[in-house]
């Protein structure tokens, strides 16, 4: 049995100044280090169209003492979600990240039988079907006029993939921000 850090929190945003703050920093860093460009479409990479994207109850966070380290957006398809990541360099292969990352999953099938993601980056691409994600094409000209890959992952799948554990309830999942700046 894995042991996991209980301390690891998803939070969902609500609409508070608190959250709204942590999403203008998390621009920021995007910005600076050139995540925004390979994360977000061309039409939403000004401060404006990304709030609109992400200043939503199915956008999911967590956050150290330096910002936003794991965020998370899904976008209702069809019977489905199209999922949206975005993590801090520092965080990338860390272990907290694929805890956050089996929450957010777990989340997300709760409520969704499907997940699709797109990305126009090969090695973000591989990173989900290692994940699980099936690789279904390529889409050309679909992702600001680029090519993007398409993986899907279904509920039945991720279960087999990765079957509960007694642990599982060990994860904290928090629907509203104690009041920190809320």
């Amino acid at each position: 049995m894995q042991e996991h850090d209980n301390s690891v929190k998803l939070h969902t945003y609500i609409p508070t100044s608190f959250c709204d703050w942590l999403l203008v920093d998390l621009w920021g860093k995007m910005q600076r280090n050139g995540d925004l460009e390979k994360t977000m479409l061309k039409g939403s990479q000004s401060l404006l169209e990304f709030m609109k994207v992400l200043a939503r109850p199915e956008t999911y966070f967590s956050y150290d003492e330096s910002g936003p380290y794991f965020v998370a957006w899904c976008e209702p398809v069809m019977c489905g979600v199209a999922l949206g990541f975005w993590i801090r360099e520092d965080k990338r292969s860390s272990r907290v990240c694929l805890q956050l990352a089996h929450m957010l999953l777990t989340q997300i099938f709760q409520k969704y039988p499907t997940i699709v993601v797109i990305t126009k980056d090969p090695e973000i691409q591989q990173f989900h079907s290692h994940f699980g994600f099936h690789f279904s094409g390529a889409i050309p000209h679909i992702y600001d006029g680029e090519a993007a890959y398409l993986s899907y992952l279904t509920r039945e799948q991720y279960q087999a993939r990765y079957p509960a554990r007694d642990d599982a309830m060990s994860y904290t999942f928090v629907t509203e921000l104690a009041q920190r700046g809320a």
